[in-house]
């Protein structure tokens, strides 16, 4: 005799499709929220760079008691540069979802560490975020040479 088995376990075609459905919404969902996150950290990363190389420049107009240049380079290169403490250029570039929107131009650091007042400029990195607003941040230069950072997003 045959017995029949009520016992099975194990999970029907309804219930899987049910899950990889939705597993798939979690993942149309979650997608676009993360790219927006990974575009939002490389603005805020090319921003900590560029004050961070703004404050090297400075130390290097310090310990070399030696003007230092720090050069904006908008377009079409979308970069800037500067000369080490060992007179080696240089020369950083912006990640491409990410946009140095400031005006062209040069920042003096003067061998006590301060700028002069004419090349005192703030620079702007904006990237494109979904929904058509900017994620802008601004690196100011003091005239005391410091280097600081602000934060804002906005829709143009």
């Amino acid at each position: 005799m045959s017995k029949l088995r009520t016992d099975q376990r194990g999970f029907s075609l309804g219930e899987l499709l049910v899950v990889v459905a939705i597993i798939g919404l979690v993942v149309m969902v979650a997608v676009p929220l993360i790219a927006e996150q990974v575009r939002a950290a490389e603005v805020r990363a090319a921003g900590d760079q560029l004050a961070m190389s703004l404050k090297a420049a400075r130390m290097v107009a310090v310990t070399t008691h030696a003007d230092v240049v720090f050069t904006i380079d908008v377009d079409p290169d979308n970069k800037y540069s500067y000369t080490d403490n060992k007179g080696r250029p240089r020369e950083i570039e912006v990640p491409e979802s990410v946009t140095i929107t400031s005006s062209d131009g040069d920042i003096t650091f003067t061998q006590n560490g301060s700028i002069d007042s004419v090349t005192a400029m703030d620079v702007v990195l904006e990237a494109n975020m979904t929904g058509g607003d900017l994620d802008r941040w601004t690196i100011s230069t003091s005239i005391l040479g410091v280097a600081s950072v602000t934060h804002d997003r906005y829709t143009p």
